[in-house]
């Protein structure tokens, strides 16, 4: 592939991760456009690939077809995983069409560091939600010495203060095996 293939890649890739990272910190939704996207980038590159190389024996193909089985795994695990209420069906989609991304020789390296980095996350989400309250005490303590009138962040919504952002981590482990070693 060439070089500004892969740049062109790393790019949809971050731009889509970016997004996903974003809505799931706020809003804990992941976009079934970004997911989408993904998809469509992983297809069109892939093709791309197949074409470029051409031929019977055609490597680009295959790595395709196997990194099929693990996102079907993926996503049959995740859905049930999901069904139990332990991971949200946006994340379930992403971590399947990031599959497809890795690759087969890739998938179980992406699992792990997803699954570490999102135990990290779990153990200090209690410091990111805390964040909003220590930014209006900081605000109030500020108006009220310097007698100014600052607005008050929104307060941290209770829907948002449960469960984990995973996108944030799934997010994570795809940049640790795709994007990492292009630097």
């Amino acid at each position: 592939m060439a070089v500004n293939a892969q740049w062109l890649q790393a790019a949809l890739l971050l731009g889509c991760l970016a997004w996903c990272i974003i809505t799931d910190l706020l809003v804990r939704r992941i976009a079934n456009r970004a997911v989408l996207i993904l998809l469509l980038g992983w297809l069109l590159f892939g093709i791309t690939d197949v074409v470029r190389l051409g031929g019977g024996n055609n490597a680009a193909l295959q790595e395709m077809l196997w990194a099929l089985p693990g996102a079907a795994v993926v996503l049959v695990v995740g859905f049930i995983l999901f069904l139990t209420g332990r991971l949200g069906a946006g994340d379930v989609k992403l971590m399947s069409v990031l599959c497809l991304w890795v690759g087969s020789g890739h998938q179980i390296v992406f699992v792990l560091v997803t699954a570490l980095a999102g135990g990290i996350l779990a153990l200090t989400l209690p410091l990111f939600n805390a964040v909003p309250t220590a930014v209006a005490l900081g605000i109030q303590a500020t108006n009220r010495l310097f007698n100014s009138r600052l607005p008050l962040p929104p307060a941290l919504p209770a829907d948002l203060s449960q469960g984990i952002p995973y996108g944030v981590a799934i997010a994570f482990g795809a940049m640790y095996v795709l994007i990492f070693p292009l630097f």
